[in-house]
């Protein structure tokens, strides 16, 4: 069976009839299966999947072998979803006793909004956002708590701190969903680097007045307001396609929320108003959402549609259109096709530029991650010419790929001016 992934990922999305005849793929081969369940681990989407074949009256069907492996997998991250509830009403009130104000995004507080159950979504951490001052302070004092530094390379661009873990010896097991794997915290001390993505974002600058209280587990906590969550949300997910490095589950849930309708249409129409006082945010949010709706097809409303239609590009259409769907598999990874999309969202040449530049060129080495859960103490000779082996591999590895996707681009580049002058000779 070819191309299973993305059989699975049209069986994904929301305009499908819940009703309609069980898909050939649903009984396919083992290996077809195994491939499958790692592309929907990779995504982020092994628990959505479930769901929807439990809801299609099809998972009775799926091979034995699938079905014990769903049913582990949910049973995991429902422990795992447990654990980090607790654990994150430790760090808040742990930071509350020392009187440092933080909001927590996304996460756990992304259900109902953005998730039918909270056990049904991966998490790896925590995010908090805190004022300039405590920043640093906050981090000394979960430092003091057991936490420690994932990794120390301060040249990272990013709109926090490295994250830290707890050094609890965790070696990988293969199984994304297990309990046992350390959350890291990541405090944020803004909420987008528009340096480095080279556009602006203006509409973060009043978040702490217009933050409110939300329970969860019994406790308040202080929360983005629900203009700037969604906000935050969609820019998280364009963030991350920008950066060659996302998990298509933010979309996926990017789509239930316009799907499942979170915001009432006057809601969403002062929303909309809202985007209007920052070019940089209707065009990123236009660019989210049209990718969100082209992957999953959620029912959209007909304001949304018509906003999206003004706010996008017809750069940005087009790169949608030809490379949105078919390089998402691999959470555009695999190229540097989003050079086309970031070029399309930038208005001046010299932008264009120093994207460019950055991304042919990278600036540093990647970061070492095997290993970073044992502490300094428990790692001995054997284990330091280990991790020193994996990490040359990463680095010939990503040289490889960096290459090769150079000269992929290269071969791109034509091709993409030529479909830009026949857009504009049409538009004429």
């Amino acid at each position: 069976m070819n191309h299973i992934e993305r059989l699975i990922l049209q069986y994904l999305d929301f305009s499908s009839s819940e009703t309609r005849h069980m898909p050939d793929w649903v009984q396919a081969r083992e290996s077809e299966w195994q491939r499958a369940l790692k592309f929907t681990d990779n995504a982020g989407l092994t628990l959505h999947l479930r769901r929807r074949l439990q809801d299609r009256n099809h998972y009775e069907n799926v091979p034995l072998f699938v079905k014990q492996r769903l049913d582990q997998n949910l049973e995991d991250n429902r422990v795992r979803t447990g654990l980090l509830m607790q654990e994150l009403l430790r760090i808040h009130q742990q930071l509350q006793s020392k009187g440092v104000d933080h909001l927590v995004l996304k996460g756990l507080l992304l259900f109902p909004d953005f998730v039918d159950r909270p056990e049904h979504r991966v998490q790896n951490d925590y995010d908090l956002l805190l004022k300039a001052k405590d920043v640093g302070p906050a981090y000394s004092y979960l430092q003091e708590l057991g936490y420690s530094p994932a990794h120390s390379n301060a040249k990272q661009r990013a709109d926090h701190l490295p994250p830290l873990i707890k050094k609890t010896g965790y070696e990988w097991r293969g199984n994304l969903f297990d309990p046992a794997i350390p959350p890291g915290i990541e405090l944020h001390y803004q909420l987008w680097e528009s340096g480095f993505e080279r556009i602006s974002i203006l509409l973060f600058e009043d978040v702490w007045e217009q933050s409110w209280m939300r329970a969860f587990q019994g406790v308040q906590l202080q929360v983005l307001s629900q203009y700037h969550e969604l906000l935050y949300v969609t820019l998280h997910c364009c963030r991350h396609i920008l950066r060659s490095d996302l998990r298509l589950s933010h979309l996926y849930e990017l789509a239930y929320f316009l799907h499942h309708r979170a915001l009432t249409q006057e809601g969403l129409r002062g929303f909309l108003n809202w985007l209007q006082r920052c070019p940089g945010s209707s065009k990123l949010v236009a660019t989210g959402v049209a990718l969100a709706v082209n992957l999953f097809r959620p029912a959209v409303d007909r304001s949304l549609s018509s906003w999206l239609t003004g706010n996008l590009s017809p750069g940005v259409k087009l790169w949608i259109t030809t490379y949105g769907y078919w390089d998402a598999i691999s959470g555009y990874k695999k190229n540097k096709n989003v050079l086309f999309l970031h070029f399309s969202l930038l208005s001046r040449q010299a932008d264009r530029w120093a994207v460019l530049k950055r991304k042919l060129f990278p600036e540093h080495l990647p970061l070492a991650t095997s290993g970073i859960q044992f502490s300094s103490e428990n790692r001995g000779l054997r284990f330091r010419l280990i991790n020193f082996l994996a990490y040359i591999c990463l680095v010939l590895r990503r040289t490889a790929f960096h290459l090769a996707s150079d000269l992929d681009f290269c071969f791109q580049l034509p091709f993409w001016f030529s479909r830009r002058r026949r857009l504009s000779k049409l538009e004429f």
